[in-house]
């Protein structure tokens, strides 16, 4: 797998793109915008333990934000709130074991998060801190209803991929959106895309 290429897809700020490094089984890029991490798995598993794993990122991305929602409230009400340190941890548990959940049998997934807080605050100011930390977005978001909407990235990176597309097609008899928006590219002449390519031309004209 060419671990060089170039990213595909949209890398605007309020998207992030996630796509195999080729390095060891799990290992992925993480990309959003500017900013790039590697997620992975530990080795115990058959990763390379080079990031953090999906899970840890669902952690992190509630824990940063429930920080960040109390530093913007501590210092609207000007609290001397010196550092907030957010501690969380998922696992699976029995509903059984969960008397305030409202399903009550199977498995569920729990988050422990523990907070703290530096400064010279007074009682009043701690207990207030701990109930706007479930009113961060985030917080929101995976205590509603999600709605995750999923379709096949038709965005061409070559003229290679048109082709293995359209021969997947072929052989299996499967005929998906993509693969018919590549058969037309090609039919029409596809205009390649990507490192080596110039634009406005085929794949066989640039490479003359």
């Amino acid at each position: 797998m060419n671990t060089k290429s170039q990213v595909t897809g949209d890398t605007t700020p309020g998207t992030v793109v996630v796509r195999e490094t080729g390095r060891g089984q799990f290992q992925q890029d993480v990309i959003s915008g500017p900013h790039r991490l590697l997620a992975d798995e530990p080795a115990s598993v058959g990763g390379l333990d080079s990031g953090p794993g999906p899970y840890e990122f669902l952690l992190a991305a509630l824990g940063a934000c429930t920080s960040m929602t109390l530093r913007l409230y501590a210092d609207r009400k000007q609290f001397p709130l010196v550092r907030t340190q957010v501690r969380l941890r998922h696992e699976r548990i029995y509903a059984a074991d969960c008397a305030e959940c409202t399903t009550k049998s199977g498995m569920i997934d729990r988050i422990e998060r523990a907070i703290r807080f530096e400064g010279d605050l007074d009682a009043e100011q701690r207990a207030e801190l701990m109930e706007i930390a479930d009113k961060c977005p985030v917080h929101r978001t995976l205590k509603s209803e999600v709605n995750i909407r999923t379709v096949e990235d038709c965005r061409v990176g070559s003229a290679g991929y048109a082709f293995f597309a359209l021969a997947a097609a072929i052989t299996s008899g499967y005929s998906s959106d993509c693969q018919n928006q590549k058969y037309e590219a090609i039919s029409e002449g596809f205009v390649a895309e990507g490192p080596g390519f110039e634009p406005g031309l085929t794949e066989s004209e640039s490479s003359r």
